[in-house]
């Protein structure tokens, strides 16, 4: 087959592209190859190779058309009405005006890095040799702005920084090497200086280190004093390094990585996983499968991490039982500070969360968690209850209404845990002690009750409220269940007031919008009943990395997400109260004077007759009667039609005006 000629506008097209190319690559050769900053690719090339090389790999970037200019900062004069005029002039710009001042300069920028990864002073002497100075061929990756040296001015100024990356010039480019690559020692017990006592048959040994900055390859020599630890991982400890085991580690993590690792965790719930991949990827982004992989290392490293974080953070690595002996011995969860006790001054709140799932699996049937005391119950005792409930059905007969009826098996298949359900603080919006439990076939009334139970267990108040999205179905038996089943909190439970949080209420039928309504409910406040949706919410995030966990590791990790909620609620639990107690009385006085003058127009005999009115719906022959939006509209509306009728008027009733009025806010 012949071959297609290209037409004339694309092969004058492509020739300008050429000329484009080799006008690039000039002006990139005169620019670093004149200034020196590639000195040793300079002397070891001819221009014309360098141009071929870099037209052959195409930079598709536009150099700029004059030197690099450097603007020179402005000094900090400690005027803040300046930084603030500054900042607030920068907040007002859209963020396209405020990237075209890096745009413009994308050239230049791109100049600074690549001049960054050259060797602007190689081939010196070392600066810091004292005799017979050797060429600086040495830089750390690591410290801010280093300066090149020899390897041996390198290895000594890195005794205590044995974990920053070393770059070494090849002649061509930096390679990066580790500590121990260029012939260093770690040594422990000595401040970076070398123990004194060491054996020489004994010697250093291979240890991978893996810190925020790679997977590091080390050579480490352990204190042989005779007041050191003949344990090696006792000795990374005191290095703030947490071994991979208690015998002979290969591996060791230092506290800062834990520390990032935990954070990062926390707040987006990335995996350990993804986390450690990452950190390989630090090391080498281009042969990422030649560095040693601590993953499985690192994943029980953490959870013994988790639960050293929550003894500190419980106070039980200080002995706070011993303090605070009204507690109960041995409690793991960050309790509310606002809360008071032994009483409370709180509504319990349960809510399934799905998204916290588990697989059915192969794993370790002797897994359990570390974490003992905190916001799981006991995981024998639970199991052993939930032989004695059985499965009974459970239909809703409330309009709307799916937490029940739509529990659909499908939706849990091959999952050995579909969800847990949790009680929390409704004012303060602590998670409560063990009341925690894991479902198995949906959202079941026996695994709340648990939840309940435990949640009731450390509080002796009777005016309590429990808010929940069913409490219209719930607690019909709730009463009966407890005294089967928690027959020593059945007293209390006669005494709990169950509710519907105001925006599920909204999914309920007529006469659940009043009966269950936190609105018309005395002592309860402003409270909405929704805060624990914003504790799922953040715990959704896990929900990929968690179903994959054994039961050990997944009790363990939310125990541990749910401490930090806490944690970070407790820190920030005074400027809450403070806001909420400001807006408060602003709303209070403003209602106050609405209520006046609403008396003063309705005039005080009105008023006595309202104020005797029953604020409690009628309960007769098992149903309960209450007023209604719609039956008042009509009872209204027809007596509006009466007089209207008497008169033989002809316009729009009031009443339907009204009723209009109210349906558009309640839907604003």
């Amino acid at each position: 087959m012949a071959e297609k000629k290209k037409p004339a506008k694309r092969c004058a097209q492509e020739l300008r592209e050429d000329h484009d190319v080799e006008q690039q690559s000039a002006t990139f050769s005169n620019r670093y190859v004149k200034q020196k900053t590639f000195t040793a690719h300079s002397a070891a090339a001819t221009s014309s190779e360098i141009k071929a090389e870099i037209s052959r790999v195409g930079f598709q970037y536009e150099p700029p058309k004059k030197p690099v200019q450097v603007e020179p900062l402005k000094p900090v004069t400690g005027d803040e009405s300046t930084s603030d005029k500054v900042l607030r002039q920068a907040r007002s710009q859209t963020m396209s005006a405020l990237l075209r001042q890096f745009t413009n300069r994308i050239g230049d920028l791109m100049d600074y890095i690549l001049a960054s990864e050259a060797g602007t002073s190689v081939g010196a002497k070392c600066s810091h040799c004292k005799e017979d100075p050797q060429d600086a061929t040495t830089r750390c990756k690591d410290c801010f702005q280093g300066t090149l040296s020899c390897d041996a001015c390198f290895l000594k100024s890195h005794q205590n920084t044995p974990f920053h990356w070393a770059e070494k010039w090849n002649g061509s480019f930096f390679v990066q090497h580790d500590f121990s690559e260029l012939g260093g020692i770690v040594s422990l017990g000595h401040h970076g200086k070398h123990c004194p006592n060491i054996r020489t048959n004994r010697g250093p040994r291979k240890v991978y280190v893996v810190t925020t900055n790679g997977v590091h390859t080390t050579q480490m020599a352990f204190c042989e004093c005779g007041g050191a630890s003949s344990e090696d991982a006792v000795q990374l400890m005191e290095a703030q390094l947490f071994p991979g085991s208690m015998g002979s580690p290969g591996y060791a993590f230092s506290f800062e990585l834990l520390r990032s690792f935990h954070l990062h965790n926390l707040e987006s719930k990335k995996s350990a996983y993804d986390f450690i991949k990452a950190i390989r990827r630090m090391t080498n982004n281009a042969f990422t499968k030649d560095v040693p992989d601590p993953y499985s290392v690192f994943l029980r490293v953490v959870r013994v991490w988790r639960l050293l974080n929550m003894l500190k953070r419980s106070g039980q690595a200080h002995g706070i039982d011993k303090v605070l002996t009204h507690r109960k011995p041995g409690n793991m969860t960050v309790v509310c500070p606002a809360c008071p006790e032994p009483g409370f001054n709180m509504e319990e709140r349960t809510e399934p969360l799905e998204e916290s799932r588990k697989k059915k699996k192969v794993d370790d049937p002797d897994d359990v968690a570390l974490i003992d005391g905190a916001y799981f119950p006991n995981d024998a005792q639970y199991k052993e209850y939930l032989k004695t409930v059985g499965d009974t059905p459970e239909k809703s007969t409330c309009a709307h209404l799916n937490a029940v009826n739509m529990q659909e098996k499908m939706k849990f298949k091959n999952m050995e845990i579909t969800g847990v359900v949790a009680c929390k603080d409704g004012r303060h919006d602590f998670f409560r002690r063990g009341a925690m439990v894991d479902l198995q076939k949906g959202e079941r009334y026996a695994n709340s009750d648990y939840a309940l139970a435990q949640a009731l267990k450390h509080n002796v108040v009777e005016d309590i409220i429990v808010t929940y999205d069913i409490s219209c179905q719930y607690c019909i038996n709730l009463v009966k269940r407890f005294a089967e089943r928690f027959p020593n909190r059945a007293d209390i439970i006669k005494f709990v007031k169950c509710l519907v949080p105001k925006l599920h209420l909204q999914g309920h039928k007529d006469d659940c919008q009043y009966r269950y309504s936190l609105n018309y409910t005395p002592g309860v406040g402003r409270t909405h009943g929704e805060g624990i949706e914003s504790g799922w919410a953040e715990s959704n995030q896990a929900g990929g990395s968690t179903k994959e966990m054994n039961h050990g590791h997944w009790h363990d990790t939310l125990n541990d997400f749910h401490g930090d909620w806490n944690w970070v609620k407790m820190q920030n639990i005074g400027s809450t109260l403070y806001r909420m107690l400001t807006n408060a009385r602003a709303v209070a006085s403003k209602k106050r004077e609405n209520f006046k003058d609403l008396c003063l127009t309705l005039g005080s005999a009105r008023m006595s007759e309202w104020e005797e009115l029953p604020i409690e719906p009628t309960y007769h022959g098992g149903e309960w009667y209450m007023p209604s939006q719609a039956n008042l509209f009509q009872q209204m509306l027809a007596t509006e039609m009466a007089a209207v009728a008497e008169r033989e008027l002809t316009y729009t009733p009031v009443t339907m005006f009204l009723n209009n009025g109210i349906k558009i806010q309640s839907k604003q």
